[in-house]
């Protein structure tokens, strides 16, 4: 199922090898932190289903928090995408 999920701004500004955004807007929750849309799918980690909530454009960022109730517009100079494995491969606790 499709869901909106968060990574931590100061987690995910340490520089890290991998790819790397520079200067967008991004939909930050003030409480939980930047967003990316996570297309589904349960398990290991997948970078490849999330699609980062940020555009180079405000304009567009100004649409994505009218969609996303809750957040605000923030631009992050740098967000290296290399830390989202570490960030989102936490163990599940069991149900």
């Amino acid at each position: 199922m499709a869901r909106l999920i968060h990574a931590p701004i100061d987690g995910m500004a340490t520089p890290r090898d991998g790819d790397v955004m520079l200067n967008k807007y991004w939909c930050v929750h003030p409480e939980k932190g930047i967003a990316f849309w996570d297309r589904g799918g349960r398990g290991s980690f997948d970078r490849e289903r999330l699609s980062p909530q940020c555009n180079a454009d405000r304009r567009v960022s100004d649409i994505l928090v009218g969609i996303h109730e809750g957040h605000v517009v923030q631009q992050i100079p740098a967000v290296y995408l290399g830390n989202l494995a570490r960030v989102f491969s936490k163990p599940t606790p069991p149900q």
